[in-house]
């Protein structure tokens, strides 16, 4: 994983865990994360986690892991 993002993601996860609101470590493929390969994650106004991955993007709500899988072929994917 570059080091950006290893600092981004140790930021929005320290700040998580600051506030009181949800405490953990890591999340790993072991939780449901799609992939180990990461690239950012941003928390939403709702307090979503939404996480980057190579193989699409993860949604955490604190207990639950959603993914939306990466197609190649819609050009509203962003891989196009």
């Amino acid at each position: 994983m570059d080091l950006r993002y290893t600092i981004l993601l140790t930021l929005v996860f320290t700040s998580l865990l600051c506030s009181g609101n949800t405490e953990f470590n890591r999340i790993t493929i072991d939780d449901g994360l799609s992939s180990n390969r990461t690239y950012d994650a941003v928390q939403d106004s709702e307090g979503f986690i939404w996480i980057s991955t190579d193989i699409g993007i993860d949604r955490f709500d604190g207990k639950n892991i959603v993914h939306y899988e990466l197609d190649m072929h819609d050009e509203f994917s962003g891989m196009s």
